[in-house]
């Protein structure tokens, strides 16, 4: 089952800041809902364990190995390592841009879920699936504002999903 995300949010904060933020893998995914841990396996390569979710009836326990580049200073690319027996394939972009007072960042992800689905079920469970990880994104913004911005930062009304 595949999910595409692309999310958009606001960060009251500089863009050399945000990405430093980003660029902590083992830090910024403390703020995803969700993640037991994350590792950090090389210079650029991180193990990242979600604990056991309910989806629908199936009982999910993501955990893969990512690989993160950031060759200019606007743009952030991870893309999942095959092997390990991990059963979520992923891939994706983080856009920075300036934007006064702040930087706006926009996440455009592909997930590949690797479970056998009914086809009567993919439907229900990809609608229910891209709502969890909507959430998770907000969720990840929202901890990434009290981080960054001044006062912790209130949420931001700009998004699209």
């Amino acid at each position: 089952m595949r999910l595409e995300l692309d999310h958009e949010e606001a960060i009251r904060a500089p863009l050399d800041a945000v990405r430093a933020y980003l660029l902590d893998v083992p830090g910024s995914m403390a703020g995803v809902p969700g993640v037991e841990r994350c590792e950090r396996l090389g210079a650029s390569r991180y193990r990242i364990v979600h604990a056991e979710l309910t989806l629908a009836g199936y009982r999910l326990a993501a955990a893969y190995t990512v690989d993160y580049a950031s060759e200019r200073p606007d743009r952030i690319e991870f893309r999942s390592v095959e092997g390990g027996g991990d059963r979520l394939a992923m891939h994706g972009r983080i856009e920075l841009v300036e934007d006064a007072p702040g930087t706006r960042v926009r996440v455009r992800q592909s997930l590949d879920v690797g479970l056998p689905v009914p086809r009567l079920l993919a439907r229900t469970l990809r609608g229910v699936a891209e709502t969890a990880a909507t959430r998770n994104l907000v969720a990840f913004f929202d901890v990434a504002r009290t981080r960054l911005e001044p006062l912790g930062g209130a949420r931001s009304t700009r998004g699209t999903d």
